[in-house]
């Protein structure tokens, strides 16, 4: 459980980290506000502060969203799931007193290993073993009622299975948006330093001799939170980066999936088969990788310092080689 909690901690720093990001980008919004005129008549220079502009206003509503904890969504499917295990328990447990009347061994041995797997069953597994064990009672209804396991005791407890299964499906849902959130909050934010760089910020030095005012707030506002900015990221993150390649032919391997699952980051290879990583929690990482065509290759597992950057390349086997 420590370790954990410490990757929740970093977890809160990383929003931390970039949640001074856009504080940046917004008091940059206020200088470009504030200078519009300067930029009268270069309609390229305001089309890419436009694009800026709304770059920003999507991060804030992203960060918005990916504030709320995750343990927060899942608070409902680990409450059920509680709920369940205990049901099913006293389920196997009727199950066992049923083949017992029926003096039906093979049937005392299901409800026996259901009874032993109800504390140690995935999430998925406990809902097919619930399914299994609901099918098997509801098979003879009298000797249910001999036992005590009367039709609403067993219709309820198929209902509490279906709910589970819901909640499940729900909660699923939500944390592949919330995954994908994060991938365009990243995604947002590497626009906005490009645009930064290569555009806005030389098209505002071109103007420094004219009006001096508009560089220099520009440049204060680009230096909020900077330091602790480097705070965290010096401390707090590491770097990973590589190449998928196919093993056979040696060429780089385009569109193939790369995930670190404990933190929740997602990211494909470009054309070159390249991919990168520039905000992973400090400490044990486990990368998986797989593309169609190929076999999965094995899980690699690595140790980050902080500041380090690490290469981990991939050479896919296709499915069709012997």
């Amino acid at each position: 459980m420590p370790e954990i909690q410490n990757l929740d901690f970093k977890k809160k720093l990383v929003m931390k980290k970039r949640i001074a990001h856009y504080k940046r980008y917004m008091a940059m919004l206020r200088v470009f506000e504030k200078y519009a005129a300067q930029f009268d008549g270069k309609l390229d220079v305001k089309a890419i502060i436009v694009l800026f502009v709304a770059n920003t206003k999507r991060i804030g509503e992203l960060l918005s969203k990916l504030a709320r904890p995750r343990k927060t969504l899942t608070g409902p499917s680990r409450d059920k799931a509680s709920k369940l295990r205990k049901t099913l328990f006293t389920m196997a447990d009727l199950g066992i007193l049923m083949g017992a009347n029926r003096k039906d061994d093979p049937q005392v041995d299901k409800f026996t290993e259901i009874r032993k797997g109800s504390r140690t069953y995935s999430i998925w597994d406990m809902h097919q073993a619930a399914l299994q064990a609901y099918a098997e009672l509801a098979v003879y209804p009298e000797v249910g009622i001999k036992i005590g396991l009367t039709e609403e005791m067993l219709e309820a407890f198929k209902l509490q299975a279906d709910e589970f299964v819901e909640v499940l499906e729900t909660t699923d849902a939500i944390l592949k948006e919330r995954k994908s959130d994060r991938e365009e909050l990243r995604s947002l934010f590497k626009a906005n330093t490009l645009l930064l760089r290569r555009q806005i910020e030389p098209s505002i030095r071109l103007e420094a001799e004219g009006t001096p005012g508009l560089l220099r707030e520009y440049l204060i506002a680009r230096k909020t939170g900077a330091r602790k900015k480097q705070e965290i990221t010096d401390d707090l993150l590491a770097e990973f980066s590589g190449t998928i390649t196919d093993i056979i032919t040696g060429l780089p391997i385009a569109n193939a999936t790369v995930d670190i699952a404990a933190c929740e980051l997602i990211t494909t290879t470009d054309a070159d088969g390249y991919y990168q990583f520039d905000e992973v929690p400090v400490g044990d990482s486990i990368i998986n990788c797989h593309a169609p065509g190929y076999r999965v290759p094995e899980k690699v597992k690595v140790t980050a310092a902080s500041g380090e950057s690490l290469q981990i390349d991939f050479s896919l086997q296709p499915e069709a080689a012997e």
